[in-house]
């Protein structure tokens, strides 16, 4: 077996980002601070009463944001809206940010309560009273994984992804959460694993994928 690429988790607790943001890297505060001043760039939240339409969104910019990561393959529309159906009773319109300008999705960044706070204690059973244990333990959840981000390429390196950070962590601290898992990164993704460090986040999992020619 040989290396074929390796994969990072990251973690960030409350104290870490700060009432106010206080405690977030000056410079980074600064750069998202320059792109809400000098685009015509709007931040918006996930809006659940039209699911099917951000749907096609999410998944426009999931497919077309991730082209630059090696072997990555573009996901149909039944394979994206299976895995996001399945988490739409867990969703926090709050934590789940689209960026726009010139009236069109350029960006957007998602972060979803912890659902394994949940499922641990459903003993992989959902019916018939499983559905009733969520609606309970779903409010108690104080773990939140930060799990899509992506800019479409013109839109780079001009501060709308530190400002759509910024405002993913203003929602997590200002809802209570006590810690925030980023997972998974790709070493392939430098700019994203860049952003997390330069956050104060701690990289508290490595993994690695092997491969084996035949």
């Amino acid at each position: 077996m040989e290396k074929d690429h390796d994969l990072f988790a990251w973690r960030a607790f409350r104290s870490q980002i700060g009432e106010n943001l206080k405690n977030i890297p000056p410079s980074l505060v600064r750069v998202a601070e320059v792109a809400r001043k000098s685009t015509d760039v709007r931040i918006r939240k996930l809006r659940l009463d039209r699911w099917d339409e951000e749907v096609d969104i999410a998944l426009y910019l999931f497919n077309s944001t991730l082209t630059h990561i090696p072997d990555f393959n573009p996901m149909t529309k039944a394979e994206f809206k299976r895995i996001v159906d399945r988490v739409r009773p867990f969703m926090d319109p709050d934590l789940a940010l689209f960026a726009e300008a010139e009236e069109k999705p350029i960006g957007f960044c998602v972060a979803i309560p912890d659902v394994n706070r949940v499922l641990i204690h459903l003993n992989g059973r959902l019916f018939p009273f499983g559905w009733l244990k969520v609606k309970r333990l779903i409010r108690q959840i104080d773990v939140v994984s930060f799990k899509l981000m992506g800019l479409l390429k013109e839109y780079r390196r001009r501060g709308i992804d530190a400002l759509l950070y910024l405002e993913a962590m203003k929602a997590i601290y200002e809802k209570g959460y006590a810690w925030m898992d980023g997972s998974v990164t790709s070493e392939n993704n430098p700019a994203v694993n860049l952003l997390a460090s330069s956050m104060g986040a701690e990289r508290y999992k490595h993994y690695r994928i092997y491969k084996m020619k035949l």
